[in-house]
C-alpha cells in the first residue's frame, strides 16, 4: 500500500509541474552533463589555402563545441546553420571515434542560408555509450583533401532513465519534451524539439548565434 501511495504522490508531482512547462515564461535552460575524466575532443574549424576565405564560418554546427552533446535517439537529428550559398561540393559524415570507415557519407544541399537538419538513414544506428563524430566538409581540392574545411562535433548516445521516459510519456507538447531534455543534458533531442525562439535562446546559452 506504501509503494502505491508514494506512486500516486510522485505521479501527482509530475503532472503539476509538466503543465507550467508549455507557458513562454519558463524558459528552457540547457544543463552540460558533467565533465568526464579525460580532456574533451578538440573540434573546432579547420581550413587551408585551398579554400576562399569567405568560405570560413558558412556552415555552423549546432552542437556543442566544448563537450559531448548527448542523445537518446538511435537516429538523431543533426541540425547545421548555412550562413550563405556554397558553391563547393559539402559533405556530411559520421563516424565512431575508434572507427576506421565512416558510418554515413552524404553529399548535402547548402545553397541557400537557414537552418537545415540531416537525419540518420535507416540501418544506421548509434550504439549506447559510444563516443561519435559528425563532420562537415567543404570540398575545396578534391585532390588534396588536406585543403578542405572540416568542422566537427561529437555525439553519444546514452540509455533512457526510467524517470526520463515516464516524464516524456506525460508531456504535453514539443515544448514540454525540449526542456525536460535540456534539464536532462539531452542536447540533440532538446534542439529537435525546440520552437525557433527557444532554439535561438538554447544555441545561445552554449555561445552560438545564428539566424534562420
Amino acid at each position: 500500500m506504501f509503494t502505491k501511495i508514494a506512486c500516486l504522490g510522485s505521479l501527482i508531482g509530475l503532472i503539476t509541474i509538466l503543465p507550467s512547462i508549455a507557458s513562454a515564461q519558463v524558459r528552457i535552460v540547457y544543463n552540460p552533463p558533467p565533465p568526464k575524466t579525460e580532456a574533451p575532443r578538440k573540434s573546432e574549424i579547420s581550413a587551408t589555402r585551398g579554400c576562399d576565405k569567405d568560405l570560413i564560418g558558412s556552415v555552423t554546427l549546432l552542437a556543442p563545441a566544448d563537450h559531448t552533446g548527448l542523445t537518446i535517439s538511435a537516429r538523431p537529428i543533426l541540425l547545421y546553420s548555412v550562413k550563405k550559398s556554397i558553391s563547393v561540393p559539402v559533405l556530411l559524415t559520421l563516424a565512431a571515434i575508434d572507427g576506421r570507415e565512416p558510418l554515413v557519407e552524404r553529399q548535402i544541399v547548402a545553397n541557400t542560408s537557414g537552418i537545415r537538419s540531416f537525419s540518420l538513414p535507416p540501418g544506421v544506428d548509434l550504439e549506447l555509450d559510444k563516443e561519435y563524430i559528425w563532420t562537415i566538409t567543404l570540398v575545396c581540392n578534391p585532390a588534396q583533401p588536406s585543403q578542405d574545411v572540416n568542422i566537427q562535433r561529437g555525439i553519444r548516445r546514452v540509455a533512457v532513465m526510467p524517470k526520463l521516459k515516464k516524464q516524456l510519456a506525460l508531456a504535453n507538447s514539443p515544448r514540454d519534451h525540449s526542456w525536460i531534455y535540456a534539464r536532462d543534458s539531452i542536447w540533440y533531442d532538446a534542439i529537435a524539439s525546440a520552437s525557433e525562439e527557444d532554439l535561438q535562446d538554447l544555441l545561445n546559452q552554449i555561445g552560438l548565434s545564428v539566424k534562420p
